[in-house]
């Protein structure tokens, strides 16, 4: 949503101032198994989704690729385990295939200056943080650039993803050992763009998919971080392994399924949660310059000259506020996803009201900027007269803006938030 002294701001700133044969495996499909009507909506929960690979794998003799018991999907990972492997996580301390064993982990290949899908795996690997929080567990994020992700870069990572590093590993090493353990042991594709043309933030070459490991150290199948319903399966298999029970689907799990292809993932569901509060606060602080508006217009009308003033400052340095957080959670969420904005997910009559809303508040606050600069300068230079003849104007569309970004603000986020995933 857009505030009209946002724009005000803005305006007066701008013034001032290769993947080798070897892992042909990996390309194996590990989709998810749901079965729908064509063209009509389903609502199903994780307990009824089962990873479904593709059959008829056979091994270099011929033989067909058993089955995990587990997830179902081929066993085509080396049944001794992941090789013996030491890396240093973001506290710089070493940990090795074997002080992960005892405990089943999750782990994903990311590099912390990706520009492309790796801000989708962390968040995911967040999400799947908080829900086997209560669970014996670990999570591992193996960065792939290990020059650049040094112990202290992958700390402050760890950090910005609010990870609890006591079960949550960012690790680093030499980057033929991490490589070679990716393709080899864990048969996923990882790569660098040496080329003087490569572009920054993409240099590698890497899957999302992120690996379940048992207790012993073996890798039991693969789960794509960016679909929801496989990051749901991911997790119930982690809590079996963690318990010997399946646990119960949490209610956040269930997902809206159309013509076999699971809705994905909300750009802010992978968001920290400290940039989530955002939108909140930014409703907030717009509700409050209503307050304030309405409150000085009452004022100016008793003749209460110098509260009309105050409250009218009190505006301003609260749209100030207001731009700091608008412009940091618009900043985060595309760091983050890559998404300029959350999309309206209201259907039926309401759809045209809601673009009405934006429509008129989008161009109404267009005019704000230039409207309220003026009215607060005349004010200022105690041109009283012209100051009147401006604010008879200015008022009601600023009042008129500030109340629909708190209006826009509900129904994306509370009267029409869409499905959860």
């Amino acid at each position: 949503m857009v505030s009209g002294s946002l724009l005000a701001l803005v305006i007066g700133c701008l013034t001032l101032l290769p993947v080798g044969a070897s892992l042909a495996l990996a390309q194996e499909s590990s989709g998810t198994l749901i079965k729908v009507e064509p063209g009509k909506p389903n609502l199903i929960d994780s307990s009824q989704l089962t990873t479904a690979p593709s059959e008829g794998l056979v091994d270099q003799h011929g033989k067909p690729i058993p089955k995990d018991p587990l997830t179902g999907q081929n066993a085509i990972w080396p049944a001794e385990g992941v090789e013996p492997f030491e890396f240093t996580n973001q506290d710089g301390e070493k940990i090795s295939n074997e002080s992960l064993k005892g405990k089943p982990y999750a782990i994903s290949f990311v590099f912390t200056q990706c520009r492309g899908p790796c801000p989708m795996v962390t968040g995911a690997m967040r999400e799947l943080a908080d829900r086997t929080k209560k669970y014996d567990v670990n999570l591992v994020t193996l960065s792939i650039d290990p020059a650049r992700d040094t112990p202290e870069v992958l700390k402050e990572y760890a950090k910005t993803y609010g990870a609890d590093t006591s079960r949550w590993q960012f690790l680093t090493g030499p980057q033929n050992e991490i490589h070679k353990l990716i393709a080899t042991n864990f048969l996923m594709p990882v790569g660098e763009d040496t080329s003087p043309q490569r572009e920054l933030g993409k240099e590698f070459e890497h899957t999302t998919n992120v690996m379940l490991v048992d207790a012993q150290g073996v890798v039991r199948g693969k789960f794509n971080s960016t679909n929801p319903a496989e990051m749901a399966v991911l997790r119930r298999h982690l809590i079996t392994l963690a318990t010997g029970v399946e646990p119960e689907p949490l209610p956040e799990e269930k997902l809206i399924v159309l013509a076999g292809n699971v809705r994905p993932i909300p750009p802010e569901d992978l968001l920290p949660r400290w940039v989530k509060t955002l939108p909140a606060i930014n409703a907030a602080l717009n509700g409050l310059a209503t307050l304030l508006l309405i409150t000085g217009y009452i004022c100016i009308r008793r003749g209460q000259r110098e509260m009309h003033r105050q409250l009218m400052l009190s505006t301003f340095m609260t749209s100030v506020v207001f731009l700091a957080c608008y412009l940091v959670y618009h900043w985060a969420l595309h760091a983050y996803t890559g998404s300029s904005g959350k999309k309206f997910q209201g259907e039926g009559i309401i759809r045209p009201v809601y673009f009405a809303i934006l429509v008129t508040h989008v161009a109404l606050a267009a005019l704000v900027p230039v409207l309220a600069v003026i009215t607060i300068s005349r004010a200022l230079r105690g041109q009283w007269e012209r100051h009147r003849q401006l604010a008879v104007i200015t008022f009601p569309i600023w009042l008129y803006v500030s109340v629909t970004g708190v209006l826009i603000y509900f129904m994306l986020y509370h009267f029409f938030p869409g499905p959860q995933a």
